[in-house]
C-alpha cells in the first residue's frame, strides 16, 4: 500500500499528468451484491492513502461549516441502516440534514446544489488524478458532537465506490482522532485524506470528550461509473 504526505493532489483543472497505471492496478476481486447475493468481478487498483496536511484554509473550512449550518433538520425514515428523507427533498433535489446514532448529525449534499458548489469551490481542485476518484458519487458534512464516534469499520459501499475523502474542518476539540488502516491522522483543520478501497481499508475516529468535530466525507466512482 502507497502512503503518500503531501503528494498527489494536482488539480485536474491544472493539465495534471496522467497517473503511472503500472503503480495503481491490482488484481480483479470477486465480491457478493448486497442486494441480489450474486458473485461477480472487480477489478481493484492498489491501496493507497494519501494526506495533505493544513492544505486548506479555516475560512475555506468555515465556508464549508456554514453550509451544514444553514440547513434545517429534516425527518427522514430509517429501515435496515438506510436512511430516506421525504419525496420532496429528493423530487426536488435538495440537500438535507438528520440526527445519526453515535450521537451525529449527518447533512447529505444534493449532487449540483449550491452546498455541493460551495464543497468543490473550496477544494474540489485536489481531487486525486486517480481512475477511483473520477466522479463523485455522494458527499457529507458530519457533526460530532460530545461523546461521539465512529466504530472502526470496512465500508458496506455501493458497487460505483471506489474512493473516499475525509476533511477535517475544524480542531478545536479533544479526542476524535481519525484512524484509517492502522495510521492516526492529525486532526488539524483543513487535513484532508484521500484513500481508496474503502471496503478493506479499515477506519474509524475515536471518541470526542470534549468540543465537536466537524468533517466532510466524499465517495468517488471510476468514469464508467459516472450517471448511475
Amino acid at each position: 500500500m502507497a502512503i503518500k504526505v503531501g503528494g498527489f493532489a494536482q488539480s485536474k483543472m491544472d493539465g495534471a499528468e496522467e497517473p503511472d497505471m503500472n503503480e495503481i492496478l491490482g488484481e480483479p476481486e470477486t465480491v457478493v451484491d448486497k442486494y441480489t447475493g450474486e458473485e461477480f468481478e472487480i477489478e481493484r487498483n492498489n491501496d493507497f492513502i494519501t494526506i495533505l496536511p493544513r492544505i486548506i484554509t479555516p475560512e475555506g473550512c468555515d465556508h464549508i461549516i456554514e453550509q451544514f449550518l444553514n440547513l434545517p433538520f429534516t425527518e427522514c425514515d430509517y429501515a435496515d441502516s438506510e436512511v430516506t428523507p421525504p419525496d420532496e427533498i429528493t423530487d426536488r433535489n435538495l440537500s438535507y440534514k438528520y440526527e445519526a446514532d453515535h450521537n451525529k448529525d449527518h447533512a447529505t449534499i444534493a449532487q449540483d446544489s449550491k452546498e455541493y458548489n460551495a464543497v468543490l469551490e473550496v477544494m474540489g481542485h485536489l481531487i486525486p488524478n486517480h481512475p477511483d476518484f473520477a466522479t463523485i458519487t455522494y458527499m457529507q458534512i458530519v457533526h460530532y458532537q460530545e461523546d461521539s464516534f465512529f466504530p472502526f469499520h470496512r465500508d458496506v459501499a455501493e458497487d460505483t465506490d471506489f474512493g473516499t475523502c475525509i476533511m477535517q474542518l475544524n480542531d478545536n476539540y479533544k479526542g476524535g482522532i481519525l484512524n484509517v488502516q492502522g495510521n492516526q491522522i492529525a486532526r488539524d483543520t483543513g487535513t484532508i485524506t484521500f484513500f481508496n478501497n474503502s471496503t478493506k481499508m479499515w477506519h474509524g475516529v475515536e471518541p470526542i470528550y470534549e468540543g465537536q468535530r466537524f468533517v466532510l466525507l466524499i465517495w468517488f466512482g471510476r468514469e464508467e461509473h459516472a450517471g448511475q
